[in-house]
């Protein structure tokens, strides 16, 4: 009751309905859910069941604090500081509830994903499929309970997104992430670097 459920999907070659099935049947049984992505071609939903249970941005530090193997599993994907995390948020519950909506499920009965995802090997869907995803989430989703607005006006919070999103080929992102830091910190040369 109190744990956490991880499921992977490739966002590349399927369909957007069979992405819609995936998230329907998945917050069906874990209805406190968020979506979150390491490149525009993987996904991770996160699951709980307790719908108070909402990450913190504050257990999120002090754990990674207590564990230098995780803080070094993400540097290798440019999350340098546990803030950056925020550029890897997709969809919250709300936005997985909107999302799915209508959208039929994936059953050991009825197992209709085993027979459309074969349809769209050939397809290149990853550009629409993510933009589909970015286009799902309302203005005021965020993805820990704690994450202070003000933290949103330092330098340090666009400079380490900026990091991510480039190692993630989000390059107009990652440049305006890295302008918002070198205008915040004109003085702070590797914001002035990156930026240019």
């Amino acid at each position: 009751e109190d744990g956490l459920m991880c499921l992977w999907f490739h966002n590349y070659r399927m369909s957007l309905r069979d992405i819609r099935m995936i998230v329907r049947t998945f917050i069906e049984v874990f209805p406190n859910s968020s979506l979150w992505f390491a490149m525009p071609a993987d996904c991770f939903l996160i699951g709980r069941k307790n719908p108070s249970d909402r990450p913190s941005l504050a257990v999120v530090n002090e754990r990674l604090a207590r564990s230098r193997g995780a803080t070094f599993d993400l540097s290798h994907v440019h999350i340098l500081k546990p803030t950056a995390l925020t550029t890897c948020f997709l969809l919250g519950p709300e936005d997985l509830r909107r999302f799915s909506s209508g959208a039929p499920m994936n059953t050991d009965d009825h197992p209709i994903l085993e027979f459309s995802a074969p349809r769209n090997l050939q397809s290149d869907t990853l550009a629409s499929n993510f933009a589909a995803l970015r286009a799902a989430r309302a203005e005021d989703s965020q993805p820990f309970v704690d994450l202070d607005p003000a933290l949103k006006e330092s330098a340090e919070f666009h400079y380490y997104n900026a990091v991510a999103l480039e190692y993630k080929d989000s390059v107009t992102q990652a440049a305006l992430e890295a302008r918002k830091a070198h205008e915040l910190a004109p003085e702070w040369e590797q914001a002035r670097m990156l930026w240019e």
